[in-house]
């Protein structure tokens, strides 16, 4: 009897859980839903990346809000920077 255990391909599990997270930004369509639902119950690996990644996700959005707010001052023209003085 052949007692094999296969263990995830990370890599696998990482590119699957950002394509899931490009789906949810843009919406689920009903089928993409039940896919998904079935992808995060095989396995717990499965529910820990994704989760792990929409946390990561949040956060640049919330940088990339705050950098609207506060530009980038060192890419401003010259005459735009503020002096020390």
């Amino acid at each position: 009897m052949n007692k094999i255990h296969e263990f995830p391909n990370q890599d696998k599990v990482h590119s699957e859980a950002g394509e899931w997270l490009a789906k949810l930004d843009r919406g689920l369509s009903d089928d993409e839903r039940v896919n998904l639902q079935k992808w995060l119950f095989e396995s717990k690996e499965n529910r820990t990346v994704l989760f792990n990644m929409a946390e990561l996700w949040d956060r640049m959005d919330s940088l990339s809000r705050l950098s609207d707010l506060f530009p980038d001052v060192s890419r401003q023209p010259p005459w735009m920077r503020r002096t020390r003085g």
